[in-house]
């Protein structure tokens, strides 16, 4: 063999060699980018099941029903529930009683805690001027307000006549907190009314037992 020809086998070897280094970098490549892939849509699985961070304290009632459960979480969890889409709509209404139970059962049991607890007559009177405080800005004028403070909660019902102030003070009512602590609200804007349960700072809201409300 000549050294010519020696050089084109040089040559293509070279080239082929470079092709196959170039072939493997880029299958590397796509397979971290199919891996990156993978662990992003594990992630976004991992969120569907978790469900929202964390359920919100306002249950508003309308025509429409009620939206969401409040002062707790969800009946079921958020993975044991079924997209909306994938439900009847038997299981939808379904769904929806349970909820107006548990939203239901919660109330009462925040209605007796509060009725039954003892008084902490300081902390009750500075309580509630805070709480008359709060709502005595102008945006609540439309809205007439009832407080009554015991040892860990405050309960305060409200209720408006004014059709045309009146539903968007409520809506502003149940966003507004007199202190940081744990807050449940149940408005009905069908009937223009609401009640709030507020715990003291430090204390937290009655907890329900899931087994009370079981069919």
């Amino acid at each position: 063999m000549n050294l010519r020809s020696f050089s084109w086998i040089a040559i293509a070897g070279l080239a082929c060699g470079g092709a196959a280094l170039s072939y493997s970098h880029l299958s590397d490549r796509l397979a971290g980018e199919v891996t990156k892939l993978k662990q992003e849509l594990s992630q976004v699985k991992r969120g569907r099941e978790r469900g929202p961070a964390s359920a919100p304290l306002v249950q508003l009632v309308s025509a429409a029903g009620t939206a969401s459960a409040e002062g707790a979480p969800p009946p079921a969890p958020a993975s044991a529930t079924p997209e909306a889409s994938e439900l009847t709509e038997e299981q939808r209404a379904e769904l929806e009683l349970e909820r107006k139970r548990h939203a239901e059962a919660r109330v009462e049991l925040f209605q007796t805690e509060h009725a039954n607890e003892p008084a902490d007559a300081e902390w009750s009177r500075a309580a509630q001027a805070r709480v008359d405080a709060t709502y005595s800005a102008p945006e609540f004028q439309a809205l007439r307000i009832h407080t009554s403070c015991k040892y860990t909660l405050c309960r305060t019902d409200v209720s408006y006549a004014d059709a045309e102030a009146g539903p968007e003070a409520l809506r502003r009512f149940a966003s507004t907190r007199p202190w940081s602590a744990r807050r449940s609200t149940k408005i009905d804007l069908e009937t223009g009314e609401g009640t709030s349960f507020i715990a003291r700072e430090g204390f937290d809201l009655p907890s329900l037992d899931p087994k009370s409300v079981e069919n």
